[in-house]
């Protein structure tokens, strides 16, 4: 019927797919939706076998993982949990050595940092690559691609994210610091008009993080 259809279309994809790496990769990022998620790291882990640095393979494994992860802690396997995350930070540090630079891989670390509760090694990943932006564009600017304009925009709105967060965790001194810190990548991101939204949501957490402390 009608319904079978998106299903019967990706599973032709996968079968008959060229390259057959993306046919598997969309289907499991379909059952991860589903929250299918053994059956989507059967597929992501077939994708990976076929092409092993395809990036957004790597990205997809570690979402799978992710979540994979978060289901076995909610049911008292926290050894087996973090096994998985073992494996989802094994594929962002490869996702780093890539070349030319795929900033996602920064992000994703930063949101593996972020899991563990860890907002300073969190903002060290994201400031990583921006580090990486910064030499880029010093070296040769015509190589700063839309797509990496674009990837570090998101790097710094959640650096910006991450310092506000910390901040009300932190001591007067530090929290005072990481608001400083993050006012400054909030000025850098006003000048992109296409994230005024995204920036409003930034100064309104920054605007309440100050009324916390001051």
């Amino acid at each position: 019927g009608p319904r079978e259809a998106p299903a019967a279309v990706r599973e032709a994809a996968v079968e008959k797919g060229t390259p057959r790496h993306r046919g598997l990769r969309a289907r499991a990022r379909h059952l991860r939706a589903q929250e299918r998620l053994s059956e989507a790291a059967r597929d992501i882990h077939a994708a990976l076998d076929l092409e092993a640095d395809d990036a957004d393979s790597l990205l997809e494994a570690v979402d799978i993982a992710m979540a994979q992860a978060t289901e076995l802690e909610r049911v008292g396997q926290a050894a087996e949990g973090q096994k998985l995350l073992d494996e989802a930070a094994a594929h962002i540090e490869r996702g780093l050595t890539r070349e030319p630079p795929d900033l996602r891989f920064y992000l994703a670390r930063s949101r593996m940092a972020i899991r563990e509760g860890d907002g300073q090694a969190a903002a060290e990943a994201l400031r990583d690559g921006l580090a990486v932006v910064k030499q880029i564009r010093e070296s040769d600017p015509r190589s700063l691609s839309r797509e990496l304009q674009i990837q570090e925009h998101n790097l710094k709105f959640t650096l910006a994210d991450v310092l506000v967060t910390r901040a009300a965790d932190s001591s007067p001194q530090d929290a005072k610091s990481d608001l400083l810190a993050a006012e400054e990548v909030l000025q850098q991101l006003r000048q992109y008009e296409v994230l005024d939204a995204l920036s409003d949501f930034l100064e309104g957490r920054l605007l309440t993080a100050r009324q916390d402390w001051y």
